[in-house]
């Protein structure tokens, strides 16, 4: 079948070696030529540049993180240890972040090989693959990246990537990076390549037709971020089959240079069984020297020489502290309590009790110690976050909330983060809690409240 007259990514790909094509696209990865790049495409570039450059770390760094406007990306330290895998089956048996110790002082910032269980830095992802001396290096075009909830996968791969591309310290030899969240509802919408670049564009037909035609001559040189298939890979089954053939490596692009992040779930086994890659990260969150790097950073020098000296003491909060979103919230609670979380619960606990205090002006002690009012608001954010989780719904609207029936309280307590992108291209103002981990915790409690009362839940666990 003929290309469409609109240049969409609607061709039957039946039958067509998508691999032979993507060696012979990443072939161009092994001795870069860099095109002439037409107007629209170098607008284009601008246009992401100011975006990147611009771009501010929400989740996971800071309690009230939408009334400061989060913080730049080269003001927080996003350094993390990155260790290459042979395939995923090497996931399977061992586990996620089964290599921890291998990897204890490995420095993220420095290649020291592609081989497996060696650690990799961010900006030589996509390095051909040396096999062994006597061959030539196999070409790298997609990267599957996987690694548990609050390890720093949408950090650092929608947000310290981008900077560093932006900045003009990383992946040179890529003209466009696109950046897509797959849990946003408006992703099941993109049904073309076209529309994949004007999701992050501001442009118009012939600018999208431009666009899409410079990237199907020249794949190497556009990389596009598809984070968190965990999120909604059953949706975009269901609804979304462009977004399904680009995961699966299977459209017109071929050569496009990919990247997918998701959990260690059972989205994994379905990778391995529909998708190929030709290489597999896995992101094991801060070595003890990031960790005691990033405490100096986030606290003042006397606050931050008591927490490592505890830390060394305490080896449940010391591994706790692995996980960047965890490591920024436990430094936010030793700087006002002066003492340490031992595990994701009493952590989630006590920010929520903060944000409480917050919102009262009084100070209520511990979580078990919360009045009826106070429980009374998470509830209502507890049934909000089920009720969205088990419809896989993690970005909402003003008017999903209103016919939750949010209370003021509830909406404004903090844990919601506006969804930028679509407030800077004049779409409908659109949410999601600030991290999936508050997300999920404020799911299970509510769950966990109503067990014994609702005669409906049963059937909720098994639509989640």
């Amino acid at each position: 079948m003929a290309m469409s007259s609109k240049g969409s990514d609607n061709r039957e790909t039946d039958g067509v070696d998508f691999k032979k094509l993507d060696r012979d696209h990443g072939a161009a990865f092994l001795e870069p030529a860099a095109p002439l790049l037409p107007q629209e495409v170098r607008d284009s570039r601008d246009q992401l540049i100011r975006l990147y450059k611009e771009g501010k770390v929400l989740a996971g760094y800071g309690l009230f993180e939408e009334s400061v406007g989060g913080r730049p990306v080269e003001e927080v330290f996003v350094e993390n240890t990155l260790v290459a895998r042979e395939g995923l089956e090497q996931l399977f048996r061992e586990g996620p972040m089964g290599s921890r110790s291998t990897v204890a002082s490995a420095p993220s910032h420095v290649l020291q090989g592609a081989a497996a269980g060696q650690s990799i830095a961010l900006c030589e992802l996509f390095s051909p693959r040396a096999v062994d001396s006597q061959q030539q290096p196999t070409p790298v075009c997609r990267v599957l990246v996987v690694g548990s909830g609050g390890i720093g996968k949408s950090t650092l791969f929608c947000c310290k990537l981008p900077y560093e591309w932006a900045a003009g310290r990383c992946m040179q030899d890529v003209d466009l990076l696109i950046c897509v969240a797959l849990g946003e509802a408006t992703t099941i919408q993109i049904a073309s390549a076209e529309e994949l670049f004007a999701s992050s564009l501001d442009l118009d037909s012939d600018e999208k037709k431009a666009v899409f035609h410079f990237a199907r001559a020249n794949p190497s040189r556009v990389c596009v971020v598809l984070d968190a298939v965990d999120e909604c890979k059953d949706i975009l089954e269901r609804a979304s089959p462009f977004m399904m053939k680009l995961l699966k490596g299977k459209t017109t692009l071929c050569g496009l240079r990919t990247i997918v992040t998701s959990r260690p779930c059972g989205a994994i086994h379905w990778l391995a069984q529909q998708c190929r890659f030709d290489r597999s990260i896995e992101v094991v969150g801060f070595s003890p020297s990031e960790v005691s790097t990033f405490v100096d950073k986030a606290l003042a020098a006397d606050v931050a020489s008591n927490m490592k000296e505890q830390l060394k003491e305490n080896t449940d909060a010391a591994c706790l502290m692995a996980t960047p979103f965890m490591a920024a919230h436990c430094c936010e609670e030793f700087r006002n309590s002066g003492s340490l979380c031992k595990c994701t619960t009493e952590l989630l606990q006590k920010m929520l009790v903060k944000l409480l205090e917050v919102q009262a002006g009084v100070s209520f002690g511990s979580f078990e110690e919360l009045p009826p009012e106070q429980l009374a608001i998470l509830e209502e954010l507890g049934r909000f976050a089920l009720g969205t989780f088990s419809e896989r719904q993690f970005v909402f609207s003003e008017a999903d909330k209103e016919r939750a029936g949010l209370s003021t309280r509830a909406e404004k307590l903090g844990v919601f983060v506006a969804c930028e992108k679509h407030l800077s291209r004049g779409k409908p103002r659109l949410h999601r809690f600030s991290h999936l981990l508050l997300h999920e915790f404020l799911a299970a409690y509510y769950a966990a409240s109503i067990i014994r009362t609702e005669v409906d839940f049963l059937d909720m666990l098994v639509r989640i």
